[in-house]
C-alpha cells in the first residue's frame, strides 16, 4: 500500500510472484481483500476441479451409479440445478431416512413422514410438505426419466441424449448468468 500511496505506484503496477500459488493463494486472498486491494491471481486448476466438467461428470453418474443417493445429490448440489433449498433439504432427508435409490425407489409416490419436521403425520401442514417434496422429486425425475427411456446403442448416441439432457437444463443460460454476476 506505501507504494501506491506515496511513490506513485499504481495497482496494476504492482505484482507478487511465487513458486507454489496454492501454499499462499487463501492468505492471499484473505489479506489482499481485508485491504480492498484489487488483484488477479491467476492458478492451474485440473479441468475437472471447474465447474462444468463436474456437473456433467455428476449427470453421467446418475445413470452410471442407477440414480444412487451420492449421485444424485452431487448433481442436486451442484451450482447448475436450482431449486428450492428448504423442500430440496427435506427430500435429501427423506431419501436418507428412507434409503431411496434406483429409477423405480424415485418412482414411487412418497407417503411416509418427513424426517427433521415435527408434524403428526396425518397433519395438513405434514400433507402440504409431503406434496411439495412429491413435486419437486417429479420435476427432477421429468429430464432423467426421458433420457433413461432413450436406449442408445453408440457412444456417437449416447453422447447426443447427454447434450440434450443437459441443453434442457439450460446449462448456457445458467453459465451466462453466473459470468455476468462476476
Amino acid at each position: 500500500m506505501d507504494y501506491v500511496r506515496n511513490k506513485g505506484y499504481r495497482y496494476k503496477d504492482i505484482a507478487i510472484l511465487c513458486g507454489d500459488v496454492s501454499r499462499y493463494e487463501r492468505l492471499l486472498n484473505w489479506r489482499l481483500k481485508g485491504m480492498d486491494m484489487p488483484y488477479y491471481l491467476d492458478s492451474k486448476k485440473p479441468f475437472l476441479a471447474s465447474d462444468v466438467p463436474g456437473f456433467v461428470l455428476s449427470c453421467v453418474g446418475i445413470f452410471y451409479r442407477n440414480l444412487s443417493y451420492k449421485a444424485m445429490f452431487t448433481y442436486l448440489k451442484s451450482a447448475y440445478v436450482d431449486y428450492d433449498e428448504e423442500v430440496m433439504h427435506y427430500l435429501e432427508n427423506y431419501v436418507i431416512r428412507y434409503g431411496v435409490k434406483g429409477l423405480s425407489g424415485w418412482q414411487k409416490e412418497w407417503q411416509y413422514k418427513v424426517p427433521d419436521i415435527h408434524l403428526e403425520k396425518d397433519s395438513k401442514a405434514h400433507s402440504v410438505c409431503l406434496a411439495s417434496i412429491n413435486q419437486l422429486k417429479d420435476s427432477i425425475l421429468k429430464p432423467i426419466i426421458k433420457l433413461k427411456e432413450n436406449k442408445p446403442m453408440t457412444i456417437k448416441e449416447h453422447v447426443k441424449c447427454l447434450y440434450e439432457f443437459i441443453d434442457n437444463l439450460e446449462l448456457e443460460k445458467t453459465i451466462q448468468k453466473k459470468k455476468k454476476s462476476i
